[in-house]
């Protein structure tokens, strides 16, 4: 499905399009015998004028879904049909919906009821409709542009930054909650907007989590058949999961990542690799997924497999800078000098920051230059006097350079943090010299709660 084209001829209204787009794409991929390529991947078309056979060769689909949407006051026209993707040809018009902007969700339930009808797949008569979750319109509008600023947390992002855009995104899924308190995808949204900005906070995750869970569990309270709640609760929990998320909506790519990262954090390795392979076959244009790929491969040691993801993404971005993953890759491989030459034009490019000093100092001690190592170590040290620096990274360090104890000692205090980067703690290779130790079982048990 490509996003549905803007006509309002007010850039403002973008996340009403885009909301409409993705919402028919969640309702689409809730068919199993349906593949529905997901949003990162279909919005890579956004704004291009995409023949779809080329669309269809590129995301590997037979048809594609087409859209434009107009707005005047309170009232909302929304224009699709269906392609092949195989020639062009035009299968199915639709009608030209013309609906009160309060029977948005009527409008929706009967355009994809009316695209699956045509595909042959049986979705009407079962199943929830989007309608049954708002009660409001502004509620869902104010939910709209929530997911509008996630979805594009990255745009701008050397002006503005994802920690602005995902600010935004929490403000308006709060908004959505104020006026419709019963709303759940809100408050699985807030729980999403939350849990990614454990990444780009400068201060520790430990409270930023807490208000993640208690959104995802209001969410699921109020539906629990809702893959998005339970795909925001697992992302929120970081250590736990359940597989319902996936059961509920098997073309939710989103919920096929947040289960492979379950999945490396529990040490079912080859699971994981399938299960984010699986991502990649539903949204195979979002270089995050492609990227993850790669980490689970790098995680699975299977590091000549990972480097191939990785330059991938590299082709995709139509980039040839140096990659810390590929860096570290190298080091796995034992492939010291490599490692090192990649790692130090990071650096360059990147600038100084805790994690390109902390590999490259890793690097360092692995290549048995451990004096180095010691010297990058304090630099890291410095940082983390005026900025939230993981405690896994001194980890990471401590294990390099042979130093057990300090090792542990900082394991134990990412533990007391609640650090988010711990969930590699199964399956991480840099942790490996580690594993034998009783301490490393009991932090896993705990970790796990299997032991208080």
């Amino acid at each position: 499905m490509l996003p549905f084209r803007n006509l309002t001829g007010d850039p403002a209204q973008e996340y009403f399009s885009d909301g409409l787009t993705e919402n028919f794409i969640t309702e689409l991929s809730k068919i199993e015998s349906l593949k529905v390529i997901s949003r990162s991947s279909a919005f890579a078309f956004k704004g291009r004028e995409a023949d779809p056979r080329a669309v269809g060769e590129k995301l590997g689909v037979m048809a594609v879904l087409e859209g434009s949407v107009r707005r005047s006051g309170d009232t909302v026209r929304i224009d699709v049909r269906l392609v092949s993707a195989e020639d062009g040809h035009v299968i199915w018009v639709g009608d030209t919906y013309d609906r009160a902007l309060k029977d948005i969700f009527a409008v929706q339930d009967e355009i994809t009821c009316s695209v699956v009808a045509e595909l042959r797949v049986r979705l009407c008569g079962g199943g929830q409709s989007l309608r049954q979750h708002a009660n409001n319109v502004e509620a869902y509008r104010a939910y709209l542009k929530g997911r509008y600023f996630i979805n594009n947390q990255n745009k701008d992002v050397g002006k503005v930054g994802p920690e602005k855009h995902l600010r935004k995104a929490a403000k308006y899924f709060e908004q959505a909650i104020q006026i419709d308190p019963n709303y759940a995808p809100a408050y699985a949204g807030l729980a999403d907007a939350y849990t990614q900005l454990v990444w780009f906070l400068p201060e520790g995750p430990k409270p930023v989590v807490a208000q993640a869970k208690a959104a995802a569990l209001k969410a699921v309270q109020i539906d629990d058949t809702l893959a998005e709640a339970h795909t925001a609760l697992a992302a929120a929990y970081l250590h736990e999961w359940n597989e319902r998320a996936v059961a509920l909506n098997p073309g939710y790519a989103w919920a096929h990542h947040e289960y492979a990262t379950y999945l490396m954090a529990v040490g079912r390795v080859d699971q994981m690799v399938a299960e984010m392979k699986r991502a990649e076959d539903l949204d195979p244009l979002n270089l995050a997924v492609i990227a993850d790929v790669g980490a689970e491969l790098y995680l699975a040691r299977r590091y000549d497999e990972a480097i191939a993801q990785f330059r991938k993404a590299h082709e995709m971005e139509q980039t040839s800078e140096p990659d810390i993953n590929i860096g570290m890759c190298y080091l796995g491989k034992g492939l010291y000098e490599e490692a090192l030459q990649e790692l130090q034009g990071v650096l360059t490019v990147r600038g100084r920051s805790p994690e390109t000093v902390t590999w490259l100092a890793v690097a360092h001690a692995a290549a048995g230059q451990k004096e180095k190592a010691a010297r990058l170590l304090d630099e890291v040290k410095g940082f983390s006097k005026n900025h939230y620096v993981p405690k896994t990274f001194f980890a990471y360090l401590y294990a390099a350079l042979g130093d057990r104890e300090r090792a542990f000692e900082t394991l134990e205090s990412a533990y007391r943090e609640h650090d988010s980067t711990l969930i590699g703690l199964k399956t991480h290779p840099w942790l490996d010299p580690l594993r034998a130790d009783p301490r490393f079982a009991s932090l896993q048990r705990r970790l796990f709660g299997q032991e208080p």
